[in-house]
């Protein structure tokens, strides 16, 4: 007799991309205070570059994905708040129902900010990194997915160690065209 024969179901894709962010809010620096003005204020007031790139690989129901960004920043107003970059790395597991899916997921995010500027020189006690684990969920309907997750940190440097992450967390809404 013959054994039957499982075949496994492998599916892969690589997305890059790049993108301008325009300026947002209006921003003045106060350079008496620039650390707390520059976190107060709506927007950054610069013209930034987005770089970006994302995996996906399954196999059967379970899953891989992968981030990388880097975002790019410009000066405004003699401020320049440092250039950012983050990367994440999360595993899922899916159960399909019809058309409809529900992803459990666990993972890491690293965050690395370079410190910020003003005049061009260097900011005292900006800066830092994170490393933060993450549990969550994400549900697909049709072409609706709605998914979550709470982030804690593991690791965590900000600005020389006064700025402390807490637990945080991340909804999201999608709707595929």
């Amino acid at each position: 007799d013959a054994l039957p024969i499982y075949t496994l179901t492998i599916g892969q894709q690589l997305w890059l991309g790049a993108g301008i962010k325009l300026p947002t809010g209006k921003f003045s620096p106060n350079a008496t205070e620039l650390v707390s003005s520059a976190n107060s204020q709506a927007g950054t007031g610069s013209v930034d570059f987005l770089l970006t790139s994302s995996y996906l690989l399954v196999i059967d129901n379970w899953g891989l994905t992968s981030n990388l960004n880097y975002k790019i920043n410009q000066s405004a107003s003699d401020f320049k708040f440092g250039n950012r970059f983050t990367a994440t790395a999360f595993a899922f597991r899916s159960f399909h129902f019809k058309k409809n899916s529900v992803s459990p997921n666990i993972g890491l995010l690293y965050e690395n900010l370079n410190p910020n500027e003003f005049a061009k020189s260097k900011i005292e006690n900006t800066g830092g990194y994170a490393l933060l684990g993450a549990i969550g969920l994400e549900t697909r309907f049709n072409k609706v997915t709605i998914g979550f997750n709470a982030q804690l940190p593991l690791m965590q440097n900000i600005s020389d160690a006064q700025t402390k992450i807490n637990l945080r967390g991340m909804v999201h809404l999608t709707y595929a065209f």
